[in-house]
């Protein structure tokens, strides 16, 4: 899991996709993939390393589109665990990110289709696939979703309807609309070159994008109901997205920790005292006797700092652990225990 972008409109789809998918690179990944939606069929595009030049999908003339930048989770480092995924017959397309835990389970309602990959995602194409058999595409994604456990933000493509839909449930995704152009993304700041609006979409919502009518649904796959949305401004600077002068994101991140640091500084702190702008009650800290800080990444490494300058300053124990791998145990967490939670980004 990693980074999802995807796209329809009259623009030159495979550019804005791939300009998205750039633009998450700073989150980090492995392998990367492309889906494009012609008049008759689904070009895809799959490959190791970084983003590249698509070469012959240049000149493909598509509608819509789904890519995606996979960070390997299920299954090694592959061309075949890379994503887009689809099924059997090639008319369902899905970037995937997340977990999906009932994997095996799933399958039995997908008998005797052959897995390509060692990934969770393909599951989802092949469910769908199998509840078209029955239903329009939207109404087989809602039964898909009803079915998955875990936590999922996946973009769906079809061959053969005029529909782009999105799910999720854990994993975040945004959605834009400008002018008769769709987007879709996993971070909000690639967006920021084409709406200044974003709908930003909750667990356990859907959202299906028509493209024959540009109309756009929002549904509730909890309580099973269409649902209204409203776009949102956001504020965001281009400057924050983008990589300027420097080599790479990571160095562009270290420039700029004091001034970072100076304005949290500025905000927080008034004649050297700490300004709280939560209702932090003093008495909840009184007792404490142990602190968890659960993390990943960098930022797990910055958990590991904060270890050292919170078990010198305040006296407690204090453990780091890899989110990834708290999410599946069952730890002991007492009441005299304070869990910090850090963002992968930070």
């Amino acid at each position: 899991m990693c980074g999802i972008f995807a796209y329809a409109g009259p623009d030159n789809c495979t550019k804005v996709i791939i300009d998205g998918l750039k633009s998450l690179e700073y989150r980090g990944y492995d392998s990367w993939g492309i889906a494009l939606k012609t008049r008759t069929s689904i070009e895809l595009k799959k490959n190791i390393g970084k983003v590249s030049e698509i070469g012959e999908l240049k000149s493909i003339k598509a509608k819509a589109g789904i890519g995606h930048t996979r960070w390997a989770t299920h299954g090694n480092v592959s061309v075949e665990n890379s994503h887009p995924h689809t099924d059997s017959d090639k008319r369902i397309y899905v970037v995937h990110n997340g977990i999906i835990e009932n994997v095996d389970e799933l399958k039995d309602y997908v008998h005797g289709d052959l897995f390509y990959s060692k990934t969770d995602t393909e599951i989802i194409p092949k469910l769908i696939a199998r509840f078209l058999q029955e239903s329009t595409f939207p109404e087989a994604v809602k039964k898909v979703v009803s079915l998955l456990k875990g936590n999922f933000a996946f973009v769906a493509l079809d061959r053969d309807s005029n529909y782009l839909i999105a799910a999720r449930n854990g994993s975040p995704i945004v959605a834009a609309l400008n002018d008769g152009n769709f987007y879709i993304s996993s971070d909000l700041q690639s967006l920021v070159h084409y709406s200044d609006k974003a709908f930003f979409i909750n667990d356990g919502e859907m959202v299906i994008f028509n493209l024959a009518n540009t109309s756009i649904e929002f549904y509730d796959f909890f309580n099973r109901k269409s649902i209204p949305k409203e776009a949102q401004l956001y504020d965001i600077q281009f400057a924050d997205c983008e990589r300027g002068n420097y080599k790479h994101f990571m160095l562009k991140e270290i420039f700029e920790q004091p001034r970072q640091l100076q304005k949290t500084y500025a905000v927080n702190v008034s004649d050297f005292d700490i300004r709280f702008h939560y209702a932090l009650d003093p008495e909840m800290f009184k007792n404490l006797r142990r602190i968890v800080i659960i993390a990943c990444g960098t930022s797990w490494h910055a958990g590991l700092v904060a270890e050292y300058w919170l078990e010198s300053l305040v006296k407690i124990p204090v453990e780091v652990e890899y989110a990834s791998e708290f999410r599946y145990r069952n730890p002991v967490i007492s009441d005299d225990t304070l869990v910090i939670a850090i963002s992968q980004s930070g």
